[in-house]
């Protein structure tokens, strides 16, 4: 049997196959939204990471967020473009190596470096309740 890439049931089992990839880790490392009656807020990396974040002044909530939805932007026009076939093969040199691998290496230095800024701030010594 062959399977369409493009398939409406192989895109089905594969968002079903990443939900429950992310509920398993999530639910083995304890960051879902129903293991977070701990103790101490700060136990939870996303919790940490919220405050760290709030310490150095929002830059992933202000700066981040943005630049993670462009970097989707630009891997979907990379799917579609791929896909279209009707691109020369200069057409297609030009747009891997001018467009898409420089601006995908731009926002990934971007996105490590807001990472970094916010992951350098201090652990929060207060207990949340």
């Amino acid at each position: 049997m062959q399977v369409n890439p493009w398939d409406p049931h192989t895109f089905v089992l594969l968002i079903l196959g990443f939900v429950t990839l992310f509920l398993v880790v999530g639910y083995f490392k304890g960051l879902l939204w129903f293991q977070q009656a701990r103790t101490s807020a700060t136990d939870n990396w996303l919790v940490s990471f919220q405050q760290k974040d709030l310490a150095s002044g929002g830059w992933f909530h202000r700066f981040g967020k943005p630049v993670a939805v462009l970097n989707v932007a630009v891997f979907l026009s990379h799917i579609v473009v791929m896909n279209l076939g009707v691109l020369s093969p200069f057409q297609f040199f030009v747009y891997i190596f001018v467009f898409y691998i420089p601006i995908q290496l731009i926002l990934v230095i971007i996105s490590f470096a807001i990472i970094a800024r916010v992951n350098r701030q201090p652990e929060s010594k207060e207990n949340e309740t």
